[in-house]
Order: structure tokens, then C-alpha cells, then sequence
């Protein structure tokens, strides 16, 4: 992200509990989907404050996000199977094909290079791995999910 995007959410985390209500719907969809699946590595892109780590019942999930204020708050929201990280998803720090899922919640439309993103999403995406991809706003149904299977 940039550095405009990162001073943003810094000041703006504060605030984002009211954005979640909004959002809320759209990820429990995701996240049953993400949930029926075979437990696995999962890297999350985006986590912002953490308010929806309880909707992950499995999984080793590792979360990153750019903005410290928000990881300052997703820290308190963590439990044994989450882990966050302060990293930026165009450039991640993991090893080739090390994860079996990544998630990109709410990502993609504020990103500066979401195709620099991408790259680095199936890089570290293990064969046969699974990309989930939700976005802000479908004008049909009000989610847009995309789940892309390698």
C-alpha cells in the first residue's frame, strides 16, 4: 500500500469498528466458505482491527497488514491459531508456495499495484492452492467473492 493509504488507516482505525458492521455480512459468507475447507496454512492479507479472527474455526492463519494502529488493535483480538504480522502484500516476506490459502478481504480495491500484489499472493500459494478474494461492492448482490483454485 502507500504511504497516503497506510497514514489513512493509521488515523482512521479508531473509527473502522463502525465500517465492520457494514462489513460484517459480506465476510461471515467468506468465511463459511473458508471454513469448510480442509485445515490448511492461511495467509490473510488485510486483517485491518482483527474483528472477524472469530470467524475462523480452523486453520493456521497468519495475518498481515500495513497499518500499525490497526495491528496494534487485531494483536488483542489474536488466539493461539492467528498470528499477525506489520508487512506489505506486494512485497511478503514468506517462503514459495508456503501457504495453502490466502485471503484478500477489502484488499484489492485500495492497493496501488494490485497486479504487484497478485504476484506475490501466488507466489507464496502452494499448489493446488485456493485465492479468496472479497471485494467492496457487486451492484447485484451487494458481495462480490471471487475463489480462484490452482
Amino acid at each position: 500500500m502507500s504511504k497516503q493509504t497506510d497514514h489513512f488507516y493509521n488515523k482512521f482505525s479508531f473509527l473502522y469498528p463502525l465500517v465492520d458492521v457494514f462489513l460484517k455480512p459480506q465476510k461471515k459468507v467468506l468465511f463459511n466458505e473458508i471454513n469448510r475447507l480442509p485445515d490448511g496454512n492461511l495467509l490473510e492479507i488485510g486483517v485491518g482491527n482483527g474483528a472477524h479472527f472469530q470467524l475462523y474455526k480452523k486453520h493456521k492463519i497468519v495475518g498481515i497488514d500495513t497499518s500499525a494502529a490497526m495491528l496494534e488493535i487485531a494483536r488483542k483480538k489474536c488466539c493461539g491459531n492467528i498470528k499477525v504480522f506489520k508487512m506489505d502484500g506486494k512485497s511478503l516476506l514468506f517462503y514459495d508456495e508456503e501457504f495453502d490459502y490466502v485471503v484478500l478481504s477489502h484488499v484489492i480495491a485500495v492497493v496501488d499495484n494490485p497486479e504487484q500484489l497478485l504476484e506475490e499472493v501466488l507466489r507464496v500459494l502452494k499448489p493446488q492452492g485456493q485465492v479468496f478474494i472479497l471485494n467492496h461492492f457487486s451492484p447485484i448482490t451487494g458481495l462480490n467473492m471471487l475463489i480462484v483454485h490452482l
